[in-house]
């Protein structure tokens, strides 16, 4: 049985009507950056997504882990055989599953037959004669004499109060959509966020100060969405690549209130205060000194920095000083003379170990969050250290994220070894 062609049509409003076809003898590789056979510039898509294998007479679609997870119609699949007309969910996009040619069809229906009464063959020279439907007059015919229907009582008539009901169910309906999208409930509980303009921080929605803000109660395990904020010029937040926690920034002085939903808890509100702007850093002295100086210590940068990268081969503890040097150097060298090269070769490096980073932050992520699932505590605190190790500058994002996230696990596995050990 020949395999079908595939073809993918956008059908989101993001990239909205592009068509990709595909003969479907090779795996597709569908994600974010052009190395992939069906490349998709959103930045919802992760950067490997998913991919589509030749299966039998059809194709399968598999998560490849991605951040946002893959969705078939509204359900999220992690593996899926693939029919025509799915709709895959990628993050913000939809793209609509077609097979073209091959043997992919049904067979046709039956003719329907019918549920007349026939008349017998006649009998004779017509015996081998098929049965054929009664026509009308024939069947008055064999109904015999026409009998009269007795007079019933008035039916009564119930549309009115059907019509009232459904009035209800929709009106009852509605409101509770308004409430749930544009309306939160008394009692809602609230986390008060102090920031800094200027200043990423991360919050843990896991846990919640109780109603007395004595100690703490269960909260968000996994952030689903996030709402705008009430005042957009004042601070927003996003979701990281632990499930639990949001990052904050502050943009203006000034307080402003972000709804974030998950469960068990369902919504919970931010109040953010930022109350002073985050100082900026201090001139580097090495911009102010004359240009001979400038241009020894950044070629010194250069010449530690390449030891360095062609000794570890892979990002380390040492990756993210070394980026932050070559940064400083490109800025040394970009308005001398001559240096052009020596700044650009500094500049792409300094991109190239980030990206490196930012690869390997992904799947110690990815790795930590499924030994946690899983129970394996100790392994996903060894993972967490390897990450912590990878972000030392607490000017960072990742540091502050990575560093509460570590404490928390070594909260829960050391509270996991307490309660082994009571058990024995």
């Amino acid at each position: 049985m020949a395999r079908p062609r595939i073809r993918f049509t956008v059908v989101s409003e993001a990239l909205g009507g592009q068509q990709f076809t595909f003969d479907g003898e090779q795996p597709i590789l569908i994600g974010r950056t052009p190395d992939n056979t069906l490349a998709l510039d959103h930045k919802s898509v992760s950067r490997r997504h998913a991919r589509v294998e030749p299966e039998g007479p059809g194709y399968v679609l598999v998560d490849q882990g991605s951040h946002n997870g893959t969705r078939v119609g509204d359900r999220l699949v992690s593996k899926h055989v693939l029919a025509s007309g799915d709709v895959i969910g990628l993050g913000e996009l939809r793209l609509r599953v077609t097979f073209e040619g091959g043997d992919a069809g049904a067979s046709s229906p039956p003719p329907p037959v019918s549920t007349l009464p026939a008349v017998a063959a006649p009998a004779g020279p017509q015996a081998g004669a098929l049965a054929r439907p009664l026509t009308v007059e024939e069947l008055f015919a064999r109904a015999g004499p026409t009998q009269a229907i007795p007079a019933s009582k008035p039916r009564r008539n119930y549309w009115p109060a059907i019509y009232a009901l459904l009035m209800v169910t929709v009106v009852v309906v509605g409101l509770a959509a308004f409430w749930a999208v544009g309306m939160r409930p008394r009692g809602t509980p609230r986390i008060d966020v102090l920031v800094r303009a200027g200043e990423a921080l991360p919050v843990d929605m896991s846990r919640l100060p109780a109603p007395d803000r004595q100690g703490w109660t269960r909260g968000i395990v996994r952030v689903e969405e996030i709402r705008r904020p009430t005042d957009e010029r004042v601070a927003d937040a996003k979701k990281t690549r632990f499930p639990e926690f949001v990052s904050v920034r502050g943009k203006t002085l000034g307080t402003t209130d972000i709804a974030v939903y998950g469960p068990p808890v369902g919504w919970v509100i931010l109040r953010v205060l930022v109350r002073d702007t985050k100082p900026e850093p201090e001139p580097l002295a090495w911009l102010n000194k004359p240009v001979n100086e400038r241009r020894d210590y950044a070629l010194e940068i250069l010449r530690r920095a390449k030891t360095i990268v062609i000794s570890i081969g892979s990002v380390n503890e040492r990756t993210w000083q070394v980026a932050k040097d070559l940064d400083l150097a490109a800025r040394l060298l970009e308005a001398i003379p001559g240096e052009t090269a020596n700044a650009t070769w500094a500049s792409q490096t300094a991109r190239e170990l980030r990206q490196a980073l930012d690869r390997r932050y992904e799947v110690l992520a990815r790795e930590i969050n499924v030994l946690r699932e899983q129970g394996k505590l100790r392994e996903a605190l060894a993972k967490a250290l390897e990450l912590k190790s990878l972000f030392p500058d607490p000017e960072t994002e990742e540091h502050h994220v990575v560093n509460s996230f570590y404490d928390i696990l070594a909260d829960e596995e050391a509270r996991a070894a307490r309660e082994a050990q009571e058990k024995r």
